[in-house]
């Protein structure tokens, strides 16, 4: 298992119970030889979505398997490539922003559907998926500097807050189902 060459992942998965350590490195093992940079490699997202399964090794290979195709499939990488005009255009917008921190140190995700000009196609499904990576950077710095208030067990500890403004959306104007739909992947 790698530890993209940051020793802080070390501290933070020697908190983990033995039983939790094996089945990181369970998954690991099971990922080796798939390629999704970021995420197959890192221990720290291993450990996310052991959580987010209860610690059920299998269960987790499932979901993170389906995130990477999700990831391919979308375009992932892309993302973090020179920022193109149409991210540009929706970081002017204001409609999804990371911006401060909770009382506990999460950090908090804006999200404005019905904001002047929110484009819910591709640009802006891809400005989200920016700003989601945006809002775990900033939980990582604060669990890193000690800002989290929250014990590691906590299930909520390593999450962000997510604020969503309905100002401006009305029945008549509510996203098609399919993008809310992916929306809503993207956030999961």
């Amino acid at each position: 298992m790698s530890s993209n060459g940051n020793s802080d992942n070390h501290g933070q998965l020697d908190a983990l119970k033995d039983t939790e350590r094996a089945a990181v490195a369970s998954l690991a093992a099971r990922l080796e030889g798939h390629s999704c940079p970021g995420l197959y490699d890192d221990p720290l997202a291993l450990v996310r979505y052991l959580r987010a399964r209860n610690w059920n090794v299998e269960l987790a290979e499932a979901l993170i398997q389906r995130t990477g195709e999700w990831r391919k499939d979308f375009g992932f990488a892309d993302v973090f490539k020179p920022i193109t005009e149409e991210l540009e255009r929706e970081c002017r917008l204001a409609n999804i922003y990371v911006r401060g921190y909770d009382k506990k140190g999460r950090p908090a995700l804006y999200f404005k559907p019905g904001g002047q000009g929110f484009n819910a196609e591709h640009a802006g499904v891809k400005y989200l998926v920016y700003c989601v990576e945006r809002a775990i950077a900033c939980l990582e710095k604060q669990a890193k500097l000690g800002h989290l208030v929250l014990h590691p067990e906590d299930p909520v500890a390593r999450k962000f807050v997510l604020l969503v403004d309905f100002q401006g959306v009305s029945t008549g104007s509510l996203l098609p189902l399919t993008i809310a739909r992916d929306l809503l992947q993207v956030m999961q």
